[in-house]
């Protein structure tokens, strides 16, 4: 049997733009295909959300490659606690958050199938966990779509357990 190609993590640029919106896209579609009920963000808009966030220092974008081809993608960002209502009142009057009043969020992850079951996911985990501790975070949150085992398996290898459920629909 043939050794597995090492997998390799880099942080996307604003070059990487049309590599990164088309890992979205493949995101999107695998959760779709998952039985997730939400609705995806148009492809234009989503590319602007990208090319946003991957100009910001607060944001990780961080790609995983195979054997030179792409396999994967981390969103991990600088999430502020909210505070309670009256002291939202005070937020311009108080000096800026400081890294450890915020905690790390992964707004996505996500491995294709070409890449899956190789250690890719918990390699773009620990980078992007990586890269917010960096920052001072203490505390990493994750929403995970209902039903995908894969993914509180991972979050859980780190650490991480189900605190919350949440309910959306149409009203």
């Amino acid at each position: 049997m043939l050794p597995e190609p090492a997998i390799t993590i880099r942080r996307a640029t604003r070059e990487d733009l049309d590599l990164v919106a088309a890992l979205y896209e493949q995101l999107v579609q695998d959760q779709v295909a998952r039985g997730w009920t939400g609705r995806p963000t148009p492809a234009d808009e989503s590319r602007r959300y990208i090319a946003g966030r991957l100009q910001r220092a607060d944001v990780h974008y961080l790609i995983a490659s195979a054997a030179g081809a792409p396999v994967g993608f981390v969103e991990a960002a600088l999430l502020l606690h909210r505070q309670p209502w009256p002291l939202r009142l005070l937020h311009r009057l108080l000096p800026p958050a400081k890294p450890q009043s915020a905690l790390g969020y992964i707004h996505n992850i996500y491995v294709s199938d070409a890449g899956r079951r190789a250690g890719v996911g918990s390699s773009l985990l620990t980078a992007g966990i990586t890269a917010l501790k960096s920052q001072g975070i203490k505390r990493l949150r994750a929403h995970v779509v209902p039903g995908n085992k894969a993914s509180f398996a991972l979050f859980a290898k780190a650490g991480l357990l189900p605190t919350q459920t949440a309910v959306e629909g149409e009203v």
